[in-house]
């Protein structure tokens, strides 16, 4: 079996030991994250998020993200969706933004940190999609799933589309 470590968890071990070593916290922004207009994103957040591991330059990349705006069409408000680049090296802040806008919706993109993410959540490739539930626990992964197999999903945490 399993165990299960939480975002929440692993930054408090992190937390405990800057503080000891006499480093400050900031209690004011808990996630340095942040989408590449400079807005907060907040992992772990109350309600469930799909992260979404990406690079602009990908071609087989649009295909999640068209499937991202769809599900974004059909409820917006019950799940967070993320995407994340994994390739700060080549994209950039420009890149991410016309990726965005070309095949992308109103949701974060976020270019610096993406590696940090991915190691939290156990990522290992482009294309890969995490759902995690509003306790910050990895419910379901894949590479490239269908509509069909997120929406599955998400039903099964009790998200409706």
């Amino acid at each position: 079996m399993k165990k299960r470590i939480s975002f929440t968890a692993i930054m408090t071990v992190l937390l405990i030991g800057l503080t000891a070593c006499g480093a400050e916290s900031d209690t004011a922004n808990e996630s340095k994250v942040q989408d590449i207009q400079g807005n907060p994103v907040s992992l772990p957040n109350e309600k469930p998020a799909l992260i979404y591991f990406m690079a602009t330059w990908c071609p087989s990349c649009i295909y999640n993200e068209e499937i991202f705006k769809e599900i974004h069409q059909l409820n917006p408000n019950d799940v967070q969706l993320i995407t994340v680049s994994l390739d700060p090296n080549t994209d950039t802040k420009e890149s991410l933004a016309k990726f965005k806008q070309d095949y992308g919706g109103d949701w974060p993109h976020v270019l610096k940190n993406g590696k940090e993410i991915a190691d939290t959540y156990g990522v290992k490739q482009l294309e890969e999609i995490v759902l995690v539930n509003s306790e910050n626990e990895v419910f379901y992964r894949s590479v490239r799933p269908s509509f069909d197999d997120l929406k599955e999903a998400l039903t099964q945490i009790g998200v409706e589309l």
